[in-house]
């Protein structure tokens, strides 16, 4: 009987112990897996901050570029309104010149205003433009401005000239044509930007 207890025993202490070896390598098993788990979840964690980085990056930029954006047009808007006002006043004295039908006073009311033109230009010029948009306005308004002065000379060479040839018409004509052109792409430019960046 005593050598059966010790059998009966030694045979449920190795089940015993069987039963704990198994738990004990699943637990080995699971902590084992976990860090590769853990690793995984850290690299997706790095990866999801960096992507969350590049895109706050990406939105500051952006924000960067229309404050830049809405800082140009409105100097544009500025040196326009201050232009106006003074191409309305020589526009005014040119008609009243034209109006004689005096040649002479014609000719020097052009030289005048070919002269004002050329400070316009230089001035339009000298307003810094950063933004890749606004500087296409710009530079679109500076061929308007240069169109519409060549269209004036054009059409005053046909006032003064005692005999206008069908030649100086029909560069008129051209010239009018061009210029209706590039206002209609001015107006797109404008209105686009308006929305923008006017504010």
């Amino acid at each position: 009987m005593n050598k059966f207890t010790k059998i009966s025993t030694t045979a449920l202490f190795a089940i015993f112990l069987a039963a704990c070896d198994k738990p004990v390598e699943k637990k080995t098993e699971i902590t084992s897996s976990q860090p590769e788990a853990t690793q995984a979840a850290k690299v997706e964690d790095k990866k999801a901050e960096q992507i969350f980085v590049v895109e706050a990056q990406k939105t500051e930029q952006a924000l960067a570029i229309d404050s830049q954006g809405v800082e140009d047009y409105r100097k544009l808007e500025v040196w326009n309104a201050a232009q106006e006002k003074e191409m309305a006043a020589l526009r005014t004295e040119l008609q009243q010149k034209i109006a004689t039908q005096d040649k002479a006073q014609i000719r020097s009311a052009f030289t005048q205003f070919t002269a004002k033109v050329s400070d316009i230009l230089k001035s339009l010029d000298a307003v810094e433009i950063k933004n890749t948009e606004v500087q296409q306005l710009k530079e679109k308004l500076k061929e308007s401005l240069s169109l519409s002065h060549e269209l004036l000379s054009s059409a005053v060479n046909v006032m003064v000239s005692e005999n206008p040839s069908e030649e100086l018409q029909n560069e008129m004509k051209a010239k009018t044509d061009k210029l209706m052109q590039v206002s209609t792409e001015l107006q797109a430019i404008q209105t686009e930007l308006q929305q923008k960046f006017a504010k």
